[in-house]
């Protein structure tokens, strides 16, 4: 008999996190200074960190150099700024900042420009911006805009970087059922010796007759056994899992799928359906095409193998089936599952 104990990896959450701690280095630029000239913005920011994952912390620097710079009196133009941000929803930010070393917060009102920051001059008054932060659904990308004292509009992109993300391969081993290999008992039959026969005459002595009973021998080949395919292991340990934003096989991937090839090839009644699926960051509609994309190039990498197109069925579920909150757990989601109907 042949009996296989399925290792479960952990359950999963019901309900995911949108406001993910992240990191988010940025590029951008100051397009008109008021004395007519642009710069270059180096961001350098973190999001949902602070405040229920709400707030996060950015400072910023400008620089422009090779030209006269009236204000400062120097052959470049430097400024910095330190703020905060508040993420309202999952595409959705606002944030504020001033000043911080170069005429900030930190220097005296002298520093800033003497009696015109006291009297509110332009050249000594206190720097400052506000602006919203957008966030691209189908990509890690966001998109600032901004309004800052004396220098006008700006515009900056950055990269969100969850925090603690993890590199994952091809399956995650705590994903992967393992199972016992069967073993086959050969059995002996036992032998059983007749005790002798003991007969009462007539005479008036007892006579003790022993027979010896025929013993034929008895010769048992091993029957070889089979153990009988379970369809659902099969297809669960078939399952491929993608990196982010990715629906091409890995060759780990391929390799994968060697015994569901193989078990197909040996049973030409047998069909398969292929369920792509996809995490949740990134809008309904271009989840869902991602996960069409990924049944769909299994579907060829199976029938490249030798399979039979019309034996292979397609469904796309986009992020319908995604759970969790964690990068780890969403790596879970980014998957092709299959279906074994054996006939």
């Amino acid at each position: 008999m042949t009996v296989f104990t399925p290792q479960t990896g952990r359950s999963q959450s019901s309900k995911e996190k949108w406001n993910v701690a992240s990191w988010e280095p940025g590029l951008g630029m100051v397009f008109r200074h008021h004395e007519k000239f642009s710069a270059a913005r180096l961001y350098l920011g973190t999001r949902n960190l602070l405040v229920k994952n709400r707030v996060g912390i950015y400072y910023i620097l400008e620089y422009r150099g090779g030209i006269k710079f009236q204000e400062d009196g120097t052959n470049f133009y430097f400024r910095d700024l330190l703020g905060l941000n508040y993420s309202i929803n999952k595409s959705l930010s606002i944030h504020g900042g001033m000043g911080v070393f170069r005429k900030g917060i930190l220097q005296s009102g002298d520093a800033r420009g003497g009696e015109f920051y006291y009297n509110r001059a332009q050249f000594g008054r206190l720097r400052k911006e506000v602006g919203l932060t957008f966030r691209i659904p189908q990509y890690p990308i966001s998109v600032d805009l901004c309004y800052s004292t004396w220098v006008g509009p700006t515009a900056t992109f950055g990269y969100i970087i969850p925090m603690k993300q993890k590199k994952l391969g091809n399956a995650p081993l705590k994903s992967i059922p393992m199972y016992d290999v069967p073993v086959v008992v050969e059995t002996k039959p036992e032998v059983v010796v007749e005790q002798p026969k003991v007969i009462d005459t007539a005479v008036e002595k007892v006579v003790y007759v022993e027979t010896k009973p025929e013993i034929e021998p008895v010769v048992t080949q091993p029957v070889e056994t089979v153990p009988e395919v379970d369809i659902a292991a099969l297809a669960k340990q078939s399952t491929t899992y993608y990196p982010f934003n990715v629906d091409t096989l890995s060759q780990s991937n391929k390799d994968n799928l060697q015994t569901l090839i193989a078990y197909v090839s040996e049973h030409p009644n047998a069909k398969i359906t292929i369920f792509g699926n996809a995490d949740r960051l990134g809008s309904e509609s271009y989840n869902l095409s991602l996960s069409a994309a990924r049944a769909k190039k299994v579907k060829e990498y199976l029938v490249s193998q030798g399979i039979q197109a019309n034996r292979i069925k397609t469904v796309a579920y986009g992020e319908t089936k995604a759970k969790g909150e964690t990068e780890e757990e969403r790596s879970l989601n980014r998957c092709a599952e299959f279906i074994i109907i054996a006939r």
